[in-house]
């Protein structure tokens, strides 16, 4: 094509030359690049060659054609392209009309292209290697291709008059143009997509902002309070991406400070320029964050993370605290895999994380953390329609916000020439999370955990784009297509749109394709962080200008009940009563040696500062709000006034944690409950035959309705095809009632046989408020361990600490129904059955509970507040913990509260302050915390021997084995009783660090309990493969370890279900619960919770990979580190203990008794 366009040069110079020359010269193709309209060459623009003479064989002198001409220089290739892409243009080769509108786009590729190809020779690449590459960059193509073909910004150094753009200050943004205003600038980003763009209601009295962007971006924060119609006052900025800075610089922000790098700041001056900033008129300083994520490898992301918050902290900490008043925050991060460094990037950040995801949006993944201070128990609705309540669930062990949006749809989506997979159009699958792409041509591996085999031609595909992403990431729905067929990853114009952000965003001077991309995959999700961040701002209005600074952070985001809930569903039986076990907040580390270090400065959790509720700390520190401010005063007020609703929706009490279940989400209507009420009635009536005990529950029904709390009896409604009766046998009785206007909802009763606290029989009436349904349309506490934090707390300053305890008398009987026709009561004589009314709260029904509960949340709010007296309670079971200076004080007050209230209290079963207390089945004492076995517990123990001496169980009996003993059971094995085994005070003898590690191995393969392994294996002959098992203690300055292996038959006794390669969760999780699917190991677990409970041992486990285990080696019999650091080792054998896990195995009896017994005799000795 070159000598093509030469020649076409030699005619155009012979054309415009006088005839008479007869030396034709040549023009380079520059020269046909500046030729005139009219055909004519440009002179000026040629040199001058001359022909050269030469001798002929007969001395004479000849004229010779010069050298033809050849590019040289990479410049010469340069001009000779450009020359090319007129010939297409002139020549019309190719169909330029359906080019038209890329002709911009082809112009900016070609310049790329020709500036890539020059730079490529420059470095001593062959033209041949350079050309090659721009024509297999088909990434570049595909980029420039999809660009719109303007830009909403202008270019750099365009100012509209042809002179370079004003330099950036305060009022003025790099890049942009001085003379456009802040507003027409702002109208080209706003509004957002879809849901993104929805007003905030609650935001007008909002005040100014001043922001705090850590880890900037691309200016993401500033662009979204600007969303909200949040005035800036100041943004500061810190970030040290020239690419990143470019962009963000588009964003608008009237007084704009860069701070660069974040290690390199003062917090002190940072302060002073706040409080200046803030001035005497109100505002709020909100700080964000985003650190980058520049790899997809789990450990990388801790280590980075950590090191950004490193940063973060020395400047925001002690900025926050020498600023006087308390930042709101919202920081964001990958889902972190490990609870345990959730625990310890919450406390360095004092604030809870949250999960959302940008899937919610319908079209990309895009799942993260977000720390804020939100108080979630008081924000329950959602800002873009207070209508509707917040959503949560549980994910990956943490709390998952689940907003109420619009989905986007694909077609939203601009992108000329390019369509959606058609998984993605209709919502059967999500885009993958963005990732930034590889920082090199090489490309990268795939992540090391990824699951599953690649595809071959994803595979294909990943190796054509030089492993630029991920594999997944080349999956047939993760890309888009041409009308052709052809597949591209996605374009940054897309990425761009469905992360919300307006098209071109990143398009700016100075940033090339790749740092768009590697932007892009840092960036936020502007549908899920506004409306967060909707939320942060929402929470500051509405609690009168104050930002909400927990007082101590969670250390766990372990959420035991949706497990629990999990279990249910799958059917596995597991205990009902267990607790969640907090993460220590161990500080992230990358080796043994920093782990080793690390756990010099570990506290057992009961020795650390114990964590109390706000109001509890508010209380015993003795902070209140004037007026008691007790936020439900109002509804309680109406409530006791009118009634409680029996059925509908039902309101919560103040600081009530969302449920994190579906149990009450989806309630009957009226409408379906009056139907199958009916129809349960009418069921029920044909086939009911009077309760054995329905002469004592209808001496009680009468009694309540001499007091007043019941009504009848009634006649009965046509629809319930009986003919109701009356009491003949009680005089005011004998004759039914008229039976009131208005629907009639009833429920059956029947008896309940318990043993009362005297070791009397005792018989309850309860209503069957389940399968009347009325339960189904509800529509929607403190603990033992409440108490032991309290106890804790006094015992820091006093030596000794009682507790109290009272009784509610009748309970939910204290308080009015709203509608009685609610309530209506049937109960079976042997004659008919007779129908009565209930004014007041019953046993059985749902709605009682949570009324009740209100109510005696509001007296324990009065007493914390005006009686200064730390009270809590369990439903109707009431108490409290208190030096023994105050204790009597605050149980007499409470009775006189309740009195004063009109609430009536049982004398019989007042506690009066002692040392040791039993309150809610536990005894509870100041020194030590004790589980102990009643004496109607000793003669259930007593009744066991007689049941299997006889080989027969009566249904009574039965049916008191199944909950005596199965709390007893779920408490012993459950969790032990944690609390209750290690003294609470000080005097503890401190804490103990073991490491621990086992291995086998699988051929040549080294496998640790959690490893996934590849393919099937025999279990035959499983149990003789090679393992060893190695362990390290820390007492104080003292080490011990040892080494050694598990004989094969102990393998086989407790490995019939390969128990050895459950997850490492899933065994911390059976220790802390104490049981699993394995018998052998169920036994297991009970030994050592019983050799626990008689050493006095509180076990407290954490998870630490390989990499960070110093025992790691010593499983192995590598025992350098340990010889160098004077380290002792274990001399004692160890095959008696071998022998007592081999009896273990078979019997449950012998590894709680026999086998304790054995392993306490057992001395070991170290030098």
């Amino acid at each position: 094509m070159l000598k093509y366009m030469h020649v076409l040069a030699c005619e155009a110079l012979h054309q415009s030359t006088p005839a008479t020359s007869s030396v034709p010269t040549a023009a380079p193709p520059a020269a046909v690049a500046t030729s005139s309209m009219q055909g004519e060459v440009n002179m000026l623009a040629t040199r001058k060659r001359k022909a050269k003479l030469e001798y002929t064989e007969d001395d004479g002198l000849e004229a010779t054609d010069p050298d033809p001409w050849e590019p040289r220089s990479p410049w010469s290739i340069i001009d000779g392209l450009d020359s090319i892409r007129w010939c297409y243009i002139l020549f019309e080769i190719g169909e330029e009309r359906s080019k038209t509108q890329k002709l911009e786009q082809f112009r900016e590729f070609y310049s790329a292209a020709s500036w890539t190809l020059c730079m490529m020779l420059r470095v001593g690449k062959t033209f041949q290697e350079a050309s090659d590459f721009v024509l297999q960059d088909m990434a570049t193509w595909n980029e420039h291709m999809a660009k719109e073909a303007k830009s909403p910004f202008k270019k750099e150094g365009d100012n509209g008059k042809g002179g370079r753009a004003c330099p950036e200050d305060d009022a003025s943004i790099r890049g942009c143009e001085p003379a456009h205003s802040q507003e027409q600038v702002m109208a080209k980003l706003l509004p957002l997509r879809g849901s993104s763009s929805t007003p905030v209601t609650g935001l007008q009295h909002c005040p100014e902002v001043i922001l705090l962007s850590f880890f900037d971006g691309i200016g993401s924060a500033a662009l979204l309070l600007q969303s909200l119609g949040i005035k800036i006052r100041a943004c500061f900025e810190w970030e040290v991406d020239e690419a990143a800075i470019s962009v963000s610089s588009r964003v608008p922000v009237q007084h704009r400070i860069r701070h660069g790098d974040l290690t390199k700041d003062d917090a002190t001056q940072l302060a002073q320029e706040l409080k200046k900033l803030r001035g005497s008129s109100d505002c709020l300083v909100l700080a964000t964050a985003g650190p980058p994520c520049p790899d997809y490898s789990p450990i990388k992301e801790v280590r980075r993370l950590r090191q950004a918050l490193r940063s973060l902290r020395g400047v925001y900490s002690k900025a926050e605290r020498e600023f006087g008043a308390p930042f709101a925050l919202l920081v964001e991060n990958v889902v972190l895999q490990s609870s345990a460094d959730a625990a310890w990037f919450s406390k360095q950040l004092r604030a809870e994380p949250v999960m959302a995801d940008g899937a919610e949006f319908g079209l990309i993944s895009r799942p993260r953390l977000w720390w804020t201070r939100v108080n979630w128990s008081s924000c329950v609705t959602c800002p873009y329609d207070s209508d509707k309540q917040l959503r949560w669930e549980s994910s990956q062990g943490y709390q998952k916000l689940r907003p109420h949006i619009i989905k986007d749809e694909a077609s939203s989506i601009v992108m000329k020439g390019l369509k959606f997979h058609n998984d993605i159009v209709q919502h059967r699958k999500l885009l993958p999370c963005l990732t930034t792409p590889a920082p090199t041509d090489a490309g990268r591996e795939p992540p090391k955990r990824m699951r599953g085999q690649i595809a071959p031609l994803v595979r294909q595909r990943w190796l054509e784009h030089q492993k630029q992403y991920a594999p997944w990431v080349y999956q047939d729905h993760a890309l888009v297509f041409e009308e052709s067929g052809s597949w591209q990853v996605l374009p940054a114009e897309v990425k761009e749109q469905l992360h919300h952000y307006p098209p071109g965003m990143t398009s700016a001077p100075h940033v090339k394709p790749t740092n768009r991309h590697r932007l892009l995959g840092n960036s936020w999700h502007l549908g899920i962080a506004r409306y967060l961040l909707a939320l942060v701002l929402l929470s500051f209005v509405q609690g009168s200008g104050s930002v909400q600074v927990p007082m101590d952070v969670r250390e766990t985001q372990f959420d035991i009940d949706s497990l629990m809930h999990d279990a249910a569903l799958r059917g596995i039986p597991v205990a009902s009563n267990l607790k969640e076990h907090a993460f220590l907040a161990i500080r992230p580390c990358e080796d043994m040696q920093s782990h080793w270090e690390i756990s010099t400065e570990l506290q057992h959790p009961l020795l650390q500062t114990p964590r109390l509720s706000r109001a509890l700390e508010l209380t015993i520190s003795g902070m209140t709000d004037k007026g008691c401010g007790y936020e439900d005063a109002d509804n309680l007020e109406k409530d006791l006034t009118r009634g409680f609703p029996l059925i509908g929706s039902l309101r919560k009490s103040p600081g009530w944690h969302p449920r994190t279940d579906s149990l009450y989400l989806n309630p009957v209507s009226e409408e379906a409950f009056c139907a199958l009420n009916r129809s349960h009635i009418q069921t029920r009536a044909r086939q009911s035959r009077p309760d054995p005990e329905w002469r004592t529950m209808l001496d009680e029904v009468l009694q309540e309705c001499r007091q007043g709390r019941m009504e009848g009896p009634f006649a009965a409604p046509q629809g319930w095809v009986f003919s109701a009766v009356p009491v003949l046998a009680h005089k005011g009785f004998d004759k039914l009632l008229e039976l009131p206007a208005g629907p009639h909802y009833g429920a059956f009763a029947f008896s309940v046989c318990q043993e009362g606290s005297d070791g009397h029989r005792k018989v309850r009436r309860c209503e069957d408020y389940r399968r009347s349904h009325h339960n189904d349309t509800i529509h929607v506490l403190d603990n033992v361990d409440a108490y032991v934090q309290v106890i804790r707390a006094f015992s820091l300053h006093h030596d000794r600490v009682l507790l109290w305890g009272q009784d509610m008398w009748a309970a939910y009987r204290q308080y009015p129904v709203e509608d009685p026709n609610h309530a209506y009561l049937l109960l079976v004589l042997p004659w008919s059955v007779s129908v009565w009314r209930h004014r007041v709260l019953m046993f059985g029904a749902t709605a009682s509970v949570w009324h009740f509960n209100r109510t005696e949340d509001a007296i324990i709010w009065l007493s914390r507040c005006l009686l200064f007296i730390p009270s809590m309670h369990y439903v109707d079971d009431v108490g409290g913990a208190e030096p023994a200076l105050s204790a009597p004080s605050a149980c007499w007050s409470f009775r006189k509260l309740c009195d004063l209230l009109g609430i009536r209290v049982k004398p019989s079963k007042e506690q009066l302050p002692a040392l040791v207390q039993k309150l809610l089945g536990v005894w509870l004492a100041h020194k030590g915390l004790y589980l102990e076995v009643r004496r109607r517990r000793l003669r259930m123990m007593e009744a066991i021997p007689g049941v299997l001496h006889e080989d027969s169980l009566p249904p009574e009996m039965a049916s008191k084995l199944a909950g005596k003993l199965g709390f007893l059971q779920t408490t012993l094995f459950g969790s032990m009783g944690k609390a209750c085994l290690v003294p609470l005070g000080k005097t503890q003898e401190g804490t103990s660090i073991i490491y621990a590690d086992a291995f086998f191995l699988l051929g040549d393969i080294k496998c640790r309990p959690g490893d996934v392994v590849a393919g099937r294996w025999p279990r035959q002959g499983a149990q003789k493969l090679r393992n060893g098992w190695g362990f390290l203690v820390r007492t104080g300055d003292r080490v011990t370890y040892a080494h050694g292996s598990v004989p094969a038959d102990i393998i086989q006794l407790y490995s019939s279900r390969k128990a050895f390669l459950k997850s490492m969760p899933n065994c911390r999780s059976a220790l802390l619960k104490g049981f699993s699917k394995e018998p052998a190991v169920n036994n297991l677990l009970a030994f050592y919770w019983c050799l626990a409970a008689r050493c006095g041992w509180h076990g407290h486990f954490e998870y630490v990979r390989s990499s960070c285990n110093v025992s790691d080696p010593i499983s192995r019999g590598d025992l350098q580190a340990a010889h160098e650091a004077g380290w002792i080792p274990l001399r004692s054998p160890v095959h008696e203990w071998w022998g007592i896990l081999r009896s273990v195995a078979s019997d449950m009896l012998v590894a709680t008794g026999e086998a304790v017994d054995r392993a306490l005799a057992l001395t070991w000795h170290f030098h």
